[in-house]
């Protein structure tokens, strides 16, 4: 507007003194002509501007003239606290407002401390984000801090780590966290949640009409920092015993988070007499755990636990597979370097395993499934699917449609509705059936094709892939003591629960028992449902449908807290000691695959999900 750009120009007279109209035009973002018609409004307004003519002349105040005209405007006034904070400003959309912002407080400052801000701006920097990553685009942040300030309700479609990886939320921004370069928006959700999303993983948002009132007793900076204890607590839920090398302790400190060295070195001590020493570190998950350790190469020995051992002996081997056969490409070859011999790859191969030889525990004996058997798997997935869904959906009074090739149960608008493809070729008459359930469903859609044969894309319609996993059947391990199989509604009730926040279900929020998991399921003979107790305290969960033969796992989950602590795995081997002999197959989740084969599964095909929110639009 011209009467802020007047205030501008006259801020930047008072705060630098003599400018030429040049000068002036370039900070203010316009031309040489419009610079000059402001400064003669400012003389025709009274203002004691006046020209120098030559060389180093320009326009300048009257000695000893100073405007108390420094108001901050309401955006001004809240981009005040980033005044300092030019790139988060600029994030945020703010950039305009904290440059005017800045102009105002140095131009109400005396002379001599006007002098100092400027210095101090001059020698201090701030650069949020951390070494080794690029900057991360946040188109939907000033849209975030518009319904910050408005307390306005945003939809978001947000990508998260677990499946189905893309969710729509509707959202209630109470703040907003920048935590080492990257933007978080702590915002209240279904059945009185406040969660924490991060904004780049936003994938669209649009402003809604409903208004909001943040909760009386919220505060963002105690939010924050209970928020942090949690996910540190979270983070590490299990333990390691370790052995270094010299060489590897040296390096810990650059390959690890530093509690993971406070830890090493707090329980440190010598092993032999070489030099190295043993000591206990905190884990997250076996996977991740792996990852680190292998940086530290031939340094570092997994003592404890087996798991982890077993991991590392698995790396090493895939490696020395990988670096013991040919280069793929010569292109790769260089003439000046020798090129070892097989005899001298042999050796490295030997090397590199017996240094995590003592790693290879004994395996299981389980007879390898056939590709007749894998090629049976997606129908078999497909059957139990449907197995399971009719019975939870019939006990529930859903509606249950029973084609040739699909079977559909409709629960509604917050149970939704799901399909469960049951044959390659679904016939025209099928597919339009299909289709115009989806179409006039009141709630979520998922559909279901382990098969990955049919076409949804004419519908809009998202979709991605998991894979259909097989397990043959053989020995299930050691005896879980602390896996009960459900007997009782209230274990039921709490197997519901781990699984409705487990996987986030915010459909089925506020909780009412029995919605998701009826008690019928008790006494269906086909289907069985597990809880892993952890200090007696439910923990996990899982599902598990027998049909014709073949045994199949759905609604795999650990509760937020327990996660990393081997719940999975224990209610897993729990519910295989009540499926003796049969193959098992089941869906898995990109995080859950390591877990799944580590017990046994293989790929046998994939299987392709498709969603819709309740409300899109249908082509």
């Amino acid at each position: 507007m011209s009467a802020d750009r007047l205030l501008s120009m006259l801020l930047l007279l008072q705060t630098r003194g003599r400018m030429s109209a040049r000068r002036l035009a370039d900070e203010l973002g316009v031309s040489v002509r419009t610079a000059y018609r402001d400064l003669d409004r400012l003389q025709s307004a009274g203002v004691p501007v006046y020209a120098e003519h030559g060389r180093t002349g320009g326009y300048q105040l009257l000695d000893g003239y100073r405007t108390r005209l420094t108001g901050l405007s309401e955006r001004e006034a809240r981009a005040l606290f980033l005044a300092g904070l030019p790139a988060p400003a600029a994030d945020l959309g703010l950039a305009e407002e904290v440059a005017a912002a800045r102009l105002k407080l140095l131009a109400a400052l005396p002379a001599a401390l006007r002098e100092e801000a400027t210095r101090t701006d001059a020698v201090f920097h701030l650069d949020a984000p951390g070494w080794y990553r690029e900057a991360e685009e946040t188109p939907y942040l000033p849209l975030l801090v518009d319904a910050v300030f408005g307390r306005r309700a945003v939809d978001v479609r947000y990508r998260r780590w677990r499946e189905p990886q893309e969710v729509d939320r509707r959202l209630h921004p109470y703040g907003l966290v920048l935590k080492s370069g990257t933007w978080y928006v702590v915002a209240g959700s279904g059945g009185g949640r406040t969660a924490t999303y991060k904004i780049t993983q936003i994938l669209d948002a649009a402003m809604s009409d409903e208004r909001f009132e943040r909760p009386e007793d919220f505060a963002l900076g105690a939010y924050w920092a209970s928020y942090l204890h949690d996910f540190q607590a979270r983070r590490y839920t299990g333990s390691a015993t370790i052995r270094l090398s010299p060489r590897g302790r040296e390096r810990l400190a650059a390959n690890v988070p530093p509690e993971v060295v406070r830890a090493f070195e707090a329980t440190a001590t010598a092993v032999g007499g070489d030099g190295w020493t043993e000591a206990v570190i905190p884990t997250e998950s076996t996977e991740h755990a792996r990852g680190e350790l292998l940086r530290l190469g031939v340094d570092v020995e997994v003592v404890a636990p087996e798991e982890l051992r077993r991991a590392m002996a698995d790396a090493v081997r895939a490696l020395a597979r990988t670096y013991g056969r040919s280069r793929p490409d010569e292109r790769w070859r260089d003439t000046d370097v020798a090129q070892p011999t097989r005899t001298q790859l042999a050796h490295v191969e030997r090397e590199l395993a017996s240094t995590v030889g003592a790693m290879t525990t004994r395996s299981t004996s389980r007879e390898q499934p056939s590709s007749a058997t894998l090629a049976e798997a997606p129908t078999r997935q497909a059957r139990n699917s449907a197995a399971f869904w009719t019975a939870t959906g019939r006990s529930r009074g859903h509606e249950v449609v029973r084609r040739r090739g699909f079977v559909a149960v409709d629960g509604g608008e917050r149970a939704g509705l799901r399909i469960l493809v049951q044959e390659p070729d679904l016939d025209p008459g099928e597919l339009a059936e299909l289709s115009e359930l989806v179409r006039r469903a009141a709630g979520p859609v998922n559909v279901e094709d382990p098969f990955s044969s049919t076409d949804l894309n004419h519908l809009g319609m998202r979709n991605w892939q998991m894979p259909v996993m097989l397990r043959p059947p053989g020995p299930v391990g050691d005896p879980v003591p602390d896996v009960i199989r459900v007997r009782r509604p209230e274990d039921l009730q709490a197997a519901e629960r781990i699984v409705i926040e487990g996987f986030e279900l915010a459909g089925f929020e506020p909780h009412r028992p029995g919605e998701l998991f009826p008690t019928a399921l008790i006494e269906d003979s086909g289907v069985d449902v597990f809880v892993a107790l952890r200090d007696g305290v439910p923990a996990g969960a899982c599902v598990s449908v027998v049909d014709d033969g073949i045994g199949s796992h759905y609604w795999v989950a650990t509760s937020p807290e327990f996660r990393s602590r081997g719940v999975g795995r224990a209610v897993m081997l729990g519910s295989f000691a009540h499926l003796p002999e049969l193959p098992l197959t089941l869906t898995s989740s990109k995080l859950g695959r390591p877990l799944y084969e580590s017990l046994g599964y293989v790929v046998a095909a994939p299987s392709t999900w498709w969603a819709a929110a309740p409300g899109t639009p249908s082509r």
